[in-house]
């Protein structure tokens, strides 16, 4: 296979696993074991939180390999775990063992969506890399999407079903991953070869370099982006429960409109025209993202609140590739994975920060949750305009 569609396939397989499954699956099984007693609805939360501190070391621990080969081999290792999790995490009904395994998910979902699409897009030019990137970002909704609609369909009303049809979905998904990663250790391994390169020479390499004013604020701006997400990527089927009395089962089923739309969007930014800039897209997307976090809070109906969760689950899945894209145009090529790696962290922990102070109050008070990323979403966008001029000035100096 073409090495530049493998890693495109690869990559947007990861964060089908990463986030798409790992991530926001975990909103639609959280909701059965809580509607079967396994846990309370409260706990969701608690367990997503578990998750992102998991992620958090994980992207840490991408940050601190500055050899290719034994980052590799860590993914490799994350991979067999995410994939392992979704038939071993629903066999045992405790709290505690839930907790274990969700730590351990997060850190092996952040090797796969720290580490993978730097490798996947490594031999792609600037103009290719935008489009790759969409492709490899929708496959977070893509995986969401097939996942949620076969648990609805099959395996709504059980358990262990639903997790053993997401674990298939994952085992799938993981076939491109396992093949990339084998081409990747042969390039790397044949490129010391020829270039005599040695372990220490890759570290000098990869050095950190002080951020600009313009990534600092995009870096602001995205941990706001993290702590929006929470709103609907985890209590969205908990929202259509308690405003509108439906079933688990319907509940389950709506939520494949958040894997479609972020597919969507993530698919929809690559083709955008090249003459409108990275800066002006994401713009754009946060503005989707207010509109679409609105008629999820004030939508008296569930085709309104639907179409709502569709516009917010779009600027999440275009404003991740858009944001990777903005990181390899303002950093030096060598330093990309471990700024991204930063990035995901500091994303992580507004998502950590807003699910762990939101879970409390979950039961009885998910409606002020989903107006709360309103705000979140608004002070995402003002940070990113702040950003897109930081930029400016930087690049009119």
């Amino acid at each position: 296979m073409n090495r530049k569609i493998l890693g495109t396939i690869a990559a947007s397989s990861a964060l089908g696993i990463g986030i798409g499954l790992q991530r926001a699956q975990f909103a639609v099984l959280g909701e059965i074991m809580a509607s079967k007693g396994w846990i309370i609805n409260s706990e969701i939360g608690i367990l997503s939180g578990i998750s992102l501190m998991g992620y958090l070391l994980g992207c840490f621990h991408q940050t601190r390999l500055k050899n290719e080969i034994n980052s590799i081999r860590t993914i490799r290792i994350g991979l067999a775990l995410a994939v392992m999790s979704f038939f071993i995490e629903p066999l045992i009904n405790s709290l505690e063992w839930q907790i274990l395994w969700r730590l351990i998910c997060g850190w092996a979902s952040a090797q796969l969506v720290a580490g993978i699409p730097g490798l996947a897009t490594k031999f792609h030019t600037i103009d290719e890399k935008r489009l790759s990137l969409a492709y490899i970002f929708a496959g977070a909704g893509f995986a969401a999407l097939i996942a949620s609609t076969l648990v609805s369909k099959f395996a709504s009303e059980t358990i262990i079903e639903g997790w053993l049809i997401t674990g298939v979905v994952a085992l799938i998904l993981a076939i491109p991953i396992h093949m990339l990663l084998d081409t990747c250790i042969e390039e790397e391994i044949n490129s010391r070869q020829v270039r005599n390169l040695n372990t220490n020479t890759d570290e000098a390499k990869i050095t950190d370099r002080k951020w600009p004013k313009g990534l600092k604020l995009l870096a602001s701006s995205a941990f706001c982006f993290g702590a929006a997400q929470v709103t609907v990527m985890t209590y969205y089927p908990l929202l259509l429960i308690t405003r509108f009395n439906v079933t688990q089962e319907l509940a389950a089923s709506s939520f494949s409109s958040v894997g479609l739309g972020y597919m969507v969007g993530a698919i929809a930014a690559g083709y955008m025209p090249k003459k409108l800039s990275t800066d002006f897209l994401m713009t754009s997307s946060a503005i989707i993202g207010i509109i679409g976090s609105l008629l999820c809070s004030a939508g008296t109906n569930i085709p309104v609140v639907a179409v709502g969760a569709f516009a917010f689950a779009m600027w999440n899945g275009s404003m991740m590739g858009l944001l990777l894209n903005r990181i390899n145009q303002s950093v030096a090529t060598e330093n990309a994975r471990a700024t991204w790696s930063k990035f995901s962290m500091i994303l992580s922990s507004g998502f950590l920060i807003f699910i762990i102070a939101s879970s409390s109050f979950a039961n009885k008070h998910v409606e002020s949750i989903i107006w709360m990323g309103l705000f979140l979403v608004t002070a995402h966008l003002i940070l990113q305009i702040m950003a897109k001029n930081a930029f400016a000035k930087s690049t009119a100096s």
